[in-house]
């Protein structure tokens, strides 16, 4: 017994004895056992031997136990070898690697010793390189990686595993969770197990929750709907919970979010992926945001507490632009930037949004021509909901979206966002839009329910400052009252009239002193602006209802606003109340001849107004016969504009006339008016009391009535203009001048009644008297034209215009040969006027005007008779001028006539004082007493012309004479127009010279 310790211990350090002979049982078993052991020791490598015992005692420091051999020179181990290895590392527990490489020639051999480490807990890495392992080995391997729960390397190079061996490894990887590296190059393995393999072992480095989670996460397992996978704390997949140890393998990192997210890539009921407290980085953030760009199903992420850093926060950010689903997106502590914070927050943010809108909002922002309408109300009436928090209606998040969007957008027009949840805040951002934006003319807010009256004055006071807005709805909210909803109404429809009425009405309505004259007259520009620039009868009745508390407005320009009749209705109503308007223009609109009725009814009623434009309107004649009768009651308009109303020319002449009337006194114009109707009981117009009315009214300090002037004259002619009862008219004490002479004329014709008209005391001169002569040959029915009082008027103008009205109560014989002397006809040279015209004769005024004429014209008379006719000494006179003028005049008779021997005297001197060629003078049938005088008289002929001509006596041949009997047959035979034959007849003492002719 004591012998063998001693032999034991001498075998611990002897390496050649191989064989020890000691039957006989002297050692005893346990010992013979022992000496046994070491003798099999020193036939096996040397390395067994060094390192083995220490293996088999379990000494503490031995940790690694390296037994590969060399590459030259491989160190064999035989079965018994193996076996001894395989008891030595099946008890111990120190020993943490095991290099077994170049050691075996078949799997049989590392068979036990592979299923000796199931039962050591200690193992964590073993190299089997160039061991010839075989398919055997690897299922030897893939049964101890099932059991044993330390083992994590285990290297299989340069084996002979094969494909076989390779899908035992496999199958065991998805039970074993610590193996985390088997190389297994030179297997002859196909790629795809290969690759299987890695990613088992890739697994194999993350926490054990993970890999129990992938299976059901590519599963698209539907009840698994979070994920949370904190680090160093207490986790839950799904209902399970578990703990985790405090080591590093607890903690995610980048491939676990890379594993994550190649798994999440197709499933759609994960909703909460939860992964705070880990050590994920830019990298893993990275994986994370290539996932929600193709994942819209994750609605919450939490990466709290770990190490993405900026970088991988950007990358989640650009993600967040094509993902619609995640809603919460928790980076705290993870070292960012403010800025990628903001960043971070307002992608978040948008994300929360419907997804319609998100999208939407990129192209309200670059301002998409494309985009001008949007409607919501189908995505709120949507039946199937989003997964909360995601919005399913816009809320006040929205609006506040949509104003930072739509405030420099001018393309969109149409915005309806019916059917949401907007509060009073998210109506006050929409509010805030229609401040600034200038494009958006429809907005609907129908069914909000939670916007409240506050909302409403929200949108009345940004209406105010919007002129673009003309469809706004938010009926249906049940917290908004009446009298706001009737407010925001009335605030919109300012909005669909011109920009003009609805900057004016608050300057209306509050009496403004500095707005004196309105024009809403519409903008030249072609804008949409521009187009809305037409007054419809709502906005008349808007205007006129403001208008009516205004006492300060006297203006107001209409002029092409598109006002119909019924428009101009309620302009109408508020002029027959209005005491301050005095100006309206109405000019280019769609005024009919109802909405001339309109007008005229209530400027019976109106006394301010003084000008009215209805140029350019559809009056037609009907209207302008309503404004014509309204024109002869109304006494304040005094400008009336009716040009291109289809109104006829002599009913717009009349308008006018009527017009000028209202710029005089009463008086004036009812006799105007009268005159202008032909009534016939006005045969008489006298403005002469007009000066004196004037004159009392400019010493009363008061506004002088009209007084006669040009204007008036002109006027009184144009209503004079086709008369038939008016002969009398007075138009004295005045300031008429040339202008009003030449009006006058206008109407002095042929066929005027005019028989008297007096100009006393005016401004009148030569130039218009000269006028006033002219009218007066025309006239025929003027017998008096009173100029007197006129300074400015010579005594020969004087005279001439006496003696034109006076040429007008003379024979018609006597006018003929006045006008044939005025045009210098030749037949006026030799003028019969013997014969009564019509029971009135030639008298004193008819000599008066033939010397005037012929000495005006300087024609040259031969031959006037003027017998049988009522002349006197006065117009003796005047033929005594006409002898003296005129040259050659042969023959003068005058038999018949009341001359005397005053006449006769007057004669004497004319035909003494000239060289006459007068050859004949008859005074036969006159009142002569004194002989003497009818002796001097032909003395004076003779001594002219050599010859007798006086011959106040002749010798009348006896009825039934040859003579007188030849004389009637040649005045019977004689035309009427050969003046020179009748006068030669009528000389009865001449028969005897005319026969011989």
């Amino acid at each position: 017994s004591a012998g063998g310790g001693a032999f034991i211990k001498a075998l611990q350090t002897n390496a050649s004895l191989v064989r020890l002979g000691c039957e006989g049982g002297m050692l005893g078993p346990a010992a013979e056992e022992r000496i046994l052991y070491w003798l099999e020791l020193n036939m096996r490598p040397p390395d067994l031997k060094q390192f083995l015992p220490a293996v088999q005692r379990n000494a503490a420091d031995v940790d690694i136990l390296d037994l590969s051999g060399p590459n030259t020179q491989a160190l064999v181990y035989d079965d018994a070898a193996a076996m001894m290895v395989a008891d030595a590392m099946e008890v111990n527990t120190h020993v943490r690697t095991l290099i077994l490489d170049h050691n075996f020639k078949t799997d049989s051999r590392v068979i036990p010793v592979l299923q000796a480490l199931e039962r050591n807990s200690t193992i964590t890495s073993i190299g089997l390189r160039n061991d010839h392992v075989g398919p055997d080995g690897a299922r030897a391997l893939a049964q101890l990686l099932q059991q044993n729960d330390t083992l994590t390397e285990v290297n299989l190079m340069d084996n002979e595993i094969g494909d076989a061996g390779a899908r035992a490894l496999l199958e065991a990887l998805e039970h074993n969770n610590l193996c985390r590296s088997l190389p297994l190059a030179g297997n002859d393995i196909n790629d795809v197990l290969l690759r299987k393999i890695d990613a088992a072992l890739t697994l194999n480095t993350q926490p054990n929750e993970l890999k129990q989670v992938l299976p059901m996460i590519m599963a698209n397992d539907a009840s698994l709907l979070e994920l949370r996978l904190c680090g160093a704390s207490s986790g839950t997949v799904g209902n399970t919970v578990t703990k985790r140890p405090e080591d590093l393998k607890s903690y995610y990192n980048n491939l676990s979010a890379l594993l994550l997210a190649d798994a999440l890539r197709s499933n759609t009921f994960v909703r909460v992926l939860d992964l705070r407290d880990n050590f994920i980085g830019p990298e893993g953030a990275k994986a994370l945001a290539e996932l929600l760009q193709i994942n819209d199903f994750l609605a919450t992420v939490n990466l709290k507490d770990n190490f993405v850093r900026d970088e991988g926060a950007r990358a989640l950010v650009i993600a967040l632009e094509r993902n619609d689903s995640v809603v919460e997106l928790d980076l705290s502590g993870n070292g960012l930037s403010s800025k990628m914070e903001t960043e971070l927050k307002n992608a978040i943010t948008l994300n929360r949004v419907p997804t319609k809108l998100k999208k939407l909002l990129p192209r309200l922002r670059a301002n998409d021509e494309t985009l001008t309408e949007i409607s919501f109300a189908d995505q709120a009436l949507a039946c199937v909901p989003p997964a909360p928090p995601k919005l399913q209606n816009l809320d006040d998040l929205c609006a506040e979206l949509l104003f930072q969007v739509l405030q420099a957008n001018t393309n969109l027009t149409t915005l309806n966002l019916s059917f949401q949840d907007f509060t009073d805040r998210g109506v006050r951002f929409l509010a805030g839009i229609l401040h600034v934006n200038q494009a958006l003319t429809s907005l609907n807010l129908y069914q909000n329910q939670a916007i409240t009256d506050v909302g409403i004055d929200a949108l009345i006071a940004a209406l105010n400052a919007n002129d673009v807005l003309t469809e706004l709805d938010c009926s249906g909210a049940n917290k908004v009252t009446l009298p706001a909803l009737k407010a925001l109404e009335a605030a919109v429809l300012m909005n669909r009239y011109p920009l003009a009425l609805k900057r004016a009405i608050p300057l209306i309505r509050a009496n403004a002193p500095t707005l004196r004259r309105l024009d809403l007259r519409p903008p030249v520009e072609d804008t949409p602006r521009a187009k809305r620039a037409t007054l419809d009868d709502s906005a008349c009745a808007v205007l006129a209802s403001a208008l009516r508390s205004n006492v300060y407005i006297t203006a107001l320009d209409l002029s092409g606003c598109g006002i119909t009749s019924y428009g101009v209705q309620h302009i109408a109503d508020y002029l027959r109340e209005c005491a301050v308007l005095h100006s309206l223009d109405l000019s280019d609109n769609c005024i009919t001849q109802d909405g001339a009725q309109f007008l005229t009814k209530a400027l019976h009623k109106n006394a301010t107004l003084q000008e009215l434009r209805l140029r350019g309107n559809g009056l037609e004649e009907h209207g302008g016969k309503q404004l014509e009768a309204l024109l002869r009651v109304n006494g304040t308009l005094r400008v009336l504009d009716t040009g291109g109303c289809g109104i006829h020319a002599k009913l717009q002449r009349r308008i006018t006339l009527l017009i000028e009337m209202n710029a005089h006194a009463a008086l004036v114009k009812n006799a105007l008016v009268d005159a202008l109707d032909n009534v016939a009981t006005t045969d008489s117009i006298d403005f002469s009391c007009l000066a004196t009315t004037h004159q009392f009214a400019v010493r009363k300090g008061q506004a002088p009535p009209s007084e006669v002037t040009d204007e008036l004259v002109a006027l009184a002619a144009q209503a004079l203009h086709g008369n038939r009862y008016v002969t009398f008219l007075d138009l004295s004490y005045g300031t008429a001048s040339v202008k009003g002479c030449h009006a006058l004329t206008q109407i002095l014709d042929h066929k005027s009644v005019l028989e008297t008209i007096r100009l006393r005391h005016n401004c009148i001169n030569d130039e218009g008297a000269r006028a006033l002569v002219d009218a007066a040959h025309r006239a025929p029915a003027l017998t008096t034209l009173d100029i007197e009082g006129n300074d400015l008027v010579s005594d020969a103008m004087r005279r001439r215009i006496a003696l034109a009205v006076a040429l007008n109560t003379q024979p018609n014989a006597v006018k003929t040969a006045v006008l044939k002397i005025r045009q210098g006809d030749n037949s006026a040279k030799m003028l019969r006027l013997c014969v009564p015209d019509g029971g009135r004769y030639c008298d004193d005024t008819t000599c008066e005007i033939l010397e005037h004429y012929y000495r005006e014209t300087g024609m040259a008379v031969q031959r006037l008779d003027l017998s049988n006719n009522v002349i006197t000494d006065v117009g003796v006179r005047y033929l005594a001028r006409l002898v003296e003028a005129q040259r050659d005049l042969t023959v003068l008779k005058l038999s018949n006539n009341q001359i005397t021997d005053e006449g006769v005297a007057v004669l004497i001197q004319a035909v003494g004082a000239v060289a006459s060629k007068l050859e004949s003078l008859q005074l036969d049938g006159n009142d002569i007493a004194d002989e003497s005088r009818i002796k001097v008289l032909d003395r004076k002929l003779k001594d002219s012309s050599g010859r007798t001509k006086a011959m106040p006596q002749p010798e009348v041949p006896r009825k039934g004479s040859p003579v007188l009997n030849i004389v009637e047959e040649l005045e019977s035979m004689m035309q009427a127009d050969d003046l020179i034959l009748r006068d030669a007849l009528a000389d009865r003492t001449t028969v005897l010279s005319i026969r011989s002719r």
